[in-house]
């Protein structure tokens, strides 16, 4: 079972258009069993999945229907027993099925009221950093979630996270084998990664000192009945990048970028590779960029409001004209970022088990 994060510290960038869409097509086209944990505050992946009619299933208290009989299926649930203390999650929630919406794979949805959680993992991180093995434990709350995920035969583990560099987030690197980039196309998308690089060197020295500190004040044994993270450097590997909402026009030898976003762009692979180079796999030097995804105009609203795949739009969801054009395109242009994801673990895991 793999962990995939899906992470930018810069917002705006079709994040989480492309989670979840990706996840779907792992789980319909490539015969997949994904799991997709919507860890983003602002629940934006669950607002893409779930039709508004079922809003207030999962979110009974907003809508004044908490008659304690409602099944919660949002990471609020998850967390629960953080919330009153405990150091482990329950990952023994009614996830909400593949087959009950339109993108097939299992999900556990977003709730907007983490902030207690952020600060819990925040205290937890500050214990964590003197050798507490109650600290590192709450810091390692995914892999919980991990061995769940395994015993229930998951392929994949897909996360959306907000942009934040916050507990939370931090959490879910430390402990994600491969984060996926998406980019936007403009300067600030350039400036962000470098956050990024610095902020996960940082985090993986306090991670292993903090190791390293608990093992001279308990015995080895404490550790090892928890699940810990034991080898952080096999942790936050970058799969992939994805350049996402350019605008495009079609030449002779088909779509490039217009002028403008081409000189961002080109810049891209460089910077990433140079700024990014203590995540990125040696294998995959070279072969990070997964494809890209332009601006698609009409089609993207359309989805939304069908809280369907993008892939999958047909005239049944409104689909007129040239629009049928831009579905099959972002289909070709899925499939490729699909496979090439594939294939790069793939190389990762080969490199691992010589």
């Amino acid at each position: 079972m793999k962990t995939l994060t899906f992470f930018n510290n810069k917002g705006g960038v079709g994040k989480t258009t492309l989670t979840v869409n990706l996840a779907s097509y792992l789980q319909t086209n490539y015969n997949k069993k994904v799991l997709v944990l919507d860890a983003d505050p602002q629940a934006n992946s669950t607002q893409l999945v779930i039709h508004p009619e079922k809003w207030n299933e999962l979110y009974p208290e907003a809508f004044g229907t908490n008659n304690h009989t409602t099944e919660n299926k949002t990471i609020k649930s998850l967390f629960q027993p953080l919330l009153v203390g405990d150091r482990e999650i329950n990952p023994n929630i009614n996830f909400i099925k593949g087959k009950d919406h339109s993108f097939g794979f299992d999900l556990i949805a977003g709730d907007p009221s983490l902030s207690q959680v952020e600060d819990i993992l925040s205290s937890a991180w500050e214990e964590a950093k003197s050798g507490s093995i109650g600290g590192i434990r709450t810091t390692n709350w995914l892999n919980i979630l991990k061995k769940h995920a395994t015993e229930n035969e998951y392929d994949f583990l897909i996360i959306d996270v907000g942009p934040s560099l916050g507990a939370l987030n931090r959490s879910i690197l430390l402990n994600s084998e491969y984060i996926l980039i998406p980019m936007g196309s403009d300067i600030f998308s350039l400036m962000g990664i470098r956050n990024i690089s610095e902020w996960i060197n940082d985090w993986r020295k306090k991670y292993n000192n903090s190791l390293k500190l608990s093992e001279l004040q308990s015995r080895p044994s404490d550790l090892e009945k928890y699940f810990i993270n034991h080898n952080i450097e096999r942790s936050t590997q970058l799969i992939g990048f994805s350049i996402q909402q350019y605008n495009s026009r079609k030449f002779k030898s088909g779509y490039r970028p217009v002028k403008a976003y081409d000189e961002i762009i080109s810049k891209m692979p460089e910077t990433i590779v140079e700024t990014l180079s203590n995540i990125i796999p040696k294998s995959l030097k070279s072969d990070l960029n997964l494809g890209d995804v332009p601006y698609l105009n009409s089609i993207i609203p359309i989805a939304q409001s069908n809280n369907a795949p993008l892939y999958s739009l047909n005239n049944s969801h409104g689909i007129r004209g040239g629009q049928s054009s831009n579905v099959i395109r972002y289909e070709e242009m899925l499939d490729n970022i699909t496979s090439k994801l594939l294939r790069n673990i793939e190389t990762i895991e080969g490199d691992h088990n010589e």
